[in-house]
């Protein structure tokens, strides 16, 4: 039988991976977010997330924190339409 590592609240990542920012949405801020699994539901108002851009580390200074304000039906292609704190416009 092969081993299998079990995460615990010790040894889990702080942060993990639930999406794809795909793009800005309208002049206010909102963004479309390709959520790996769609049926989780993890998109909720007061879900702190952290935006890495793309080909950067975590550790990275162009790294942001938001908390999600607002979720809206989805925007097509499994994409989800959030607002963001401090995301004010494009």
């Amino acid at each position: 039988m092969a081993d299998t590592t079990l995460k615990t609240q010790e040894t889990a990542p702080e942060w993990v991976e639930v999406g794809v920012l795909q793009r800005g949405h309208g002049i206010r801020g909102d963004v479309i977010i390709k959520p790996h699994n769609p049926a989780t539901g993890v998109f909720v108002k007061g879900l702190a997330i952290r935006l890495v851009p793309k080909n950067d580390s975590p550790e990275s200074s162009r790294v942001t924190y938001h908390r999600v304000l607002s979720v809206y039906a989805k925007a097509g292609k499994g994409g989800l339409k959030i607002t963001l704190d401090g995301i004010r416009d494009r």
